[in-house]
């Protein structure tokens, strides 16, 4: 997917776009943007998780929608903070000091996910500003989130 991605013309401003972000929060390496069916992304696979493995360097992919024109891109920036986040211990010192007072009905794993999900969407936010919580929300409710205040 990656290959095909780069022979597109509009693949090299998303490259741009991803690579000034994450070399501004101190990314070792430019994560590798694609187009694909949906919005993901890999994390880092500098620790293959069951086998304990650490590769030499950080490695990241950044999957766009790839039916997404560049207008709708600012979501690729919560996908930023997932690269960001994979290779920070933010999430699990959170969750150690704030278990205490959540619900024992909730998972830690379903902890852990929320708020890795909340804090991405905070650091979209801190990247580009309204765009992103604007684009989520489009993304989410494609008629808007008008409300009628009568």
């Amino acid at each position: 997917m990656a290959v095909k991605s780069a022979k597109e013309s509009r693949w090299k401003i998303l490259y741009n776009i991803v690579s000034y972000y994450s070399q501004n929060l101190g990314f070792s390496v430019t994560p590798l943007p694609f187009f694909a069916e949906s919005y993901f992304a890999s994390g880092s696979f500098t620790i293959i998780a069951g086998y304990r493995l650490r590769l030499e360097r950080e490695y990241y992919v950044i999957a766009v929608d790839y039916s997404d024109p560049p207008l709708l891109w600012p979501l690729v920036f919560h996908e930023i903070g997932h690269c960001l986040l994979s290779v920070r211990d933010d999430v699990d010192r959170i969750c150690e000091q704030s278990i205490s007072w959540v619900r024992s009905d909730i998972s830690l794993e379903t902890i852990h996910r929320r708020l890795e999900e909340a804090l991405c969407d905070v650091i979209a936010t801190y990247l580009i500003g309204p765009a992103y919580p604007y684009e989520a929300l489009h993304q989410e409710r494609p008629g808007g989130f008008f409300i009628n205040l009568e």
